[in-house]
């Protein structure tokens, strides 16, 4: 009570304070700072990026370009480099990939981890198998333009998860469409809010109602449905979600907070592992979903991090840092000639660690 009211005393553009309410209370973003994972290992230079991240302090790394231009497209709105980072994350009209890069390593975690513990899933960084969701209400004839393609397009699905078999979880015994989010840090943050993890929260409600909508409008345009007649792909939509037809929206944030939906995507994993782990060893069935959820949290956790400093670094290495050679005309600039850290972790500079292979 003492952190949130010293929060609260804060100014409201105040990083700290937004980074306080957005993820002090999520179990993911507090796994960075406990014990690390094995499979997510940090550099050193990313470890300590990920840190200044959760607590909404100024990042080191950034420190030599502030107040230098992002270079982007031309056509996009032009910003410059803030010692957060934020203008990195919201950045529009960039080359690299750098966003797709997080959301296929979110991607990949979730469905890892699911046919791991024996759900079946479609989906995931490299399986293309989830596009066929609704392939059925797509017409052979469908006029072939820009705006049905886009529409088409963002009602496909990243992941499907089928949870029909699983007993013992709030999403057992149904069968889900799964599209994840990340949320930079943008507008979405910088409200007077104090509720916790408010942003992601907003942005998973928006996923499911995007998707029902654009249901609708494809059904309309493509199909000719009348307005309150369910078409093709609302037929289709129904066939997921349970009860409440509800489209699992996970968002992770720049905090490295996730939404409610992840965490009820871990729980019906852990449910899931926790049956096998009893069959081998002597716990309470309580204990053994804990145990399971904890080694999801870490993982994940530690995931979502690290995704988000590699974005915030790697676009400063594309789109702000200017090329190796002119490193020692900028002063505060590290050099490359002389900072043997700075080569071991930048091998692409002409001397590094590898030679720049």
């Amino acid at each position: 009570m003492q952190l949130q009211h010293r929060a609260r005393q804060l100014p409201i553009d105040d990083q700290r304070r937004i980074a306080f309410f957005a993820n002090s209370l999520n179990v993911f973003s507090n796994q960075l700072i406990g014990m690390p994972h094995y499979n997510v290992r940090f550099t050193p230079e990313e470890f300590k990026t990920a840190t200044a991240m959760k607590f909404g302090l100024p990042i080191t790394a950034l420190q030599p370009f502030v107040g230098d231009r992002i270079r982007n497209n031309a056509n996009c709105p032009q910003l410059t480099l803030d010692e957060h980072g934020y203008n990195l994350s919201t950045i529009g009209g960039s080359c690299g990939g750098h966003v797709q890069h997080l959301h296929n390593s979110i991607c990949a975690t979730i469905s890892n981890s699911a046919t791991q513990a024996g759900i079946k899933c479609l989906g995931g960084a490299t399986d293309t198998s989830a596009k066929r969701v609704f392939s059925s209400a797509i017409p052979a004839n469908i006029p072939i333009n820009a705006t049905n393609t886009a529409k088409v397009n963002s009602i496909v699905p990243d992941i499907v998860i089928n949870a029909t078999h699983s007993t013992g979880a709030e999403l057992a015994g149904s069968q889900y469409i799964v599209d994840v989010k990340t949320l930079a840090a943008g507008l979405a943050y910088k409200r007077n809010n104090i509720t916790f993890a408010d942003a992601v929260a907003r942005r998973a409600t928006q996923v499911n109602t995007d998707y029902h909508n654009t249901a609708k409008q494809l059904d309309q345009r493509l199909h000719g449905t009348p307005v309150g007649t369910p078409g093709p792909f609302e037929q289709v939509l129904s066939e997921y979600g349970g009860p409440n037809n509800t489209v699992l929206g996970p968002v992770v944030g720049f905090f490295g907070e996730a939404s409610e939906h992840m965490h009820q995507i871990r729980d019906l994993i852990a449910t899931t592992q926790a049956k096998s782990h009893l069959e081998l060893y002597r716990s309470t069935n309580a204990q053994a979903i804990g145990l399971h959820k904890q080694q999801l949290n870490r993982l994940w956790g530690h995931t979502f991090a690290r995704g988000w400093v590699r974005l915030i670094l790697d676009r400063l290495r594309d789109l702000v840092r200017p090329e190796p050679r002119d490193y020692h005309r900028r002063q505060g600039a590290p050099n490359p000639d002389q900072n043997e850290e700075f080569l071991y972790y930048h091998p692409n500079v002409k001397g590094g660690a590898f030679g720049g292979i």
